[in-house]
């Protein structure tokens, strides 16, 4: 059996995200080394040193890299055009190391090389502790390099070795920085599907569990009124049976989208599971939780859902309980579910008052 190249499930280190995110540092990387190119050359004309010649050179060589590492493109082709770019950009280190030595500070540029190291994908935890190693080495030789006798004045030496210097920080600062913005990006998609239903855009159970436990402390707390709401769609499996499994997500949406139409701006609208829906109601008694839980049924069975041209009508059966002093969610939920199951008995589509729990 082949291994999917795009990911290794062994790996949590090395996934799709991490490949993607990689790949897009490394373009980065290329646009942020031509600007730097930019600015050397600048610098070279404007002290009238020849080197700004082979700064052109630089840019013209790494410019078609960028269309190696496009998305699109393979990962040989990837690693052929990075492979290339690392080779460049070694080149450009030792011959302007090598002809201005350790003041011009062109050796601090090595500390932009980490963050790609550290990002990248494929590559062990322990490899790129010791690349990170082999640099730190690379740039402290580097320290130690000095120049005979530099054909550039000690004042634009003093300029490239401050630019490299705040050229190395701002790469540094910008590909952390991006990093944690799609970090926290991807934290936050996590954290939506981990507590929302995907299809009702309503709160899960999971979500449900700790919201109702806030609600039950909090009017445990304030000794105010707690009710909740458990509805049932009446024949739901007779409607995926019949009309199928699509027109049955259909039907979900639609009563979730009536919910939370009726629903107040402090109740929790939850899929409980599968056709099951539980509506906590804050500050409210038996009573204003019945007519609340009435007006959701008639919304529903007045409101048909249309298929194929023809009306297909849908209703509610719906349990509704008020919470005792000290009374558990389990306990509530509990006493819910065998009022709307007593209402399922007593011929659907109806609302049914719990009966208080048994002290």
């Amino acid at each position: 059996m082949q291994s999917n190249p795009e990911s290794r499930q062994d790996d949590p280190y090395d996934t799709v995200f991490i490949r993607r995110s990689f790949r897009s540092l490394v373009r980065w990387g290329i646009v942020i080394l031509s600007v730097i190119n930019l600015l050397h050359l600048s610098l070279f004309l404007s002290y009238g040193s020849r080197w700004w010649a082979f700064s052109a050179l630089l840019i013209l060589v790494q410019a078609p890299l960028y269309l190696l590492v496009i998305n699109r493109r393979s990962f040989p082709v990837f690693i052929g055009g990075l492979a290339l770019l690392i080779l460049a950009f070694g080149i450009q280190l030792s011959v302007y190391c090598t002809q201005f030595g350790a003041r011009a500070g062109f050796h601090y540029l090595l500390f932009a090389m980490t963050p790609l190291v550290a990002f990248s994908g494929r590559i062990r935890i322990w490899h790129k502790v010791v690349l990170c190693v082999l640099l730190m080495l690379q740039m402290l030789a580097l320290e130690q390099r000095t120049a005979p006798d530099p054909d550039i004045s000690a004042q634009a030496l003093e300029c490239l070795r401050l630019l490299n210097l705040a050229t190395a920080f701002s790469v540094i600062s910008l590909f952390v920085m991006r990093h944690f913005m799609v970090v926290a990006g991807m934290n936050s998609k996590l954290e939506h599907m981990a507590a929302y239903d995907p299809l009702t855009g309503m709160i899960n159970r999971r979500r449900m569990a700790e919201v109702a436990a806030d609600e039950l402390d909090h009017s445990f707390e304030k000794h105010s009124a707690l009710s909740m709401i458990l509805a049932d769609i009446d024949h739901f499996k007779l409607i995926n049976d019949r009309y199928g499994h699509q027109f049955g997500d259909q039907a979900l949406l639609h009563v979730s989208q009536t919910i939370m139409q009726i629903a107040r701006d402090g109740d929790s609208c939850c899929r409980w599971g599968g056709e099951e829906f539980l509506i906590m109601l804050p500050v409210t008694d038996l009573q204003g939780a019945r007519q609340l839980a009435e007006r959701i049924r008639v919304e529903v069975s007045r409101n048909a859902l249309c298929l194929n041209g023809h009306d297909v009508g849908l209703t509610l059966t719906l349990g509704v309980v008020e919470l005792q002093p000290h009374e558990g969610l389990d306990s509530a939920i509990a006493r819910a579910d065998e009022a709307l199951y007593a209402g399922k008995n007593n011929g659907r589509n109806q609302v049914m008052l719990g009966q208080p729990a048994a002290q």
